[in-house]
């Protein structure tokens, strides 16, 4: 392999490299953009009576190879509006994962069988949570901003891999 066909093939990498990059923070855009629409939105939501059906915590990998371990509470509750039933599984928006100690804590607050309030969207009753979202905003702020290095990084890296084909 001569050497401009190295450089060439370093460059694709360059590029290739920065492209997965800005696909990560467009992700993690997406992610921060709707979870934060939905937790503003839920602090307007109307409340209903529901019933707690399941709570349990589940233990979910996470990393690449899921090798780093987080837990996350597990809550199914039914509802109704209008006279339509409906199952509902989210807690807050955005949903979290974190210590087991943390999880444990969650679900003993929604034990099976218990009457709850839950929070639905007038708009789109099958929209549905228990407790109102934005309760973390260091967090969404955290992952939104972290999703900007990124695109700045993967942009950075697809031009610098373009301009470096075309020297």
């Amino acid at each position: 392999m001569n050497r401009q066909t190295k450089r060439a093939a370093s460059s694709r990498s360059v590029v290739l490299f920065g492209l997965l990059l800005v696909v990560l923070a467009a992700r993690g855009a997406w992610w921060v953009i709707n979870d934060s629409r939905l937790a503003l939105a839920s602090q307007q939501w109307l409340s209903t009576q529901g019933l707690i059906v399941r709570s349990r915590v589940s233990r979910t990998g996470l990393g690449t190879a899921g090798d780093l371990i987080a837990y996350a509470p597990r809550v199914t509750y039914r509802y109704q509006v209008h006279e339509t039933s409906y199952t509902g599984t989210v807690i807050s928006y955005p949903s979290r994962r974190g210590a087991r100690h943390w999880a444990e804590q969650v679900v003993a607050r929604y034990p099976a069988g218990a009457l709850v309030a839950v929070l639905y969207n007038p708009e789109d009753p099958q929209q549905s949570c228990l407790e109102r979202g934005a309760r973390s905003w260091f967090f969404i702020l955290m992952i939104g901003g972290i999703s900007l290095l990124l695109f700045a990084g993967g942009s950075w890296f697809v031009f610098a891999g373009w301009r470096a084909t075309r020297v």
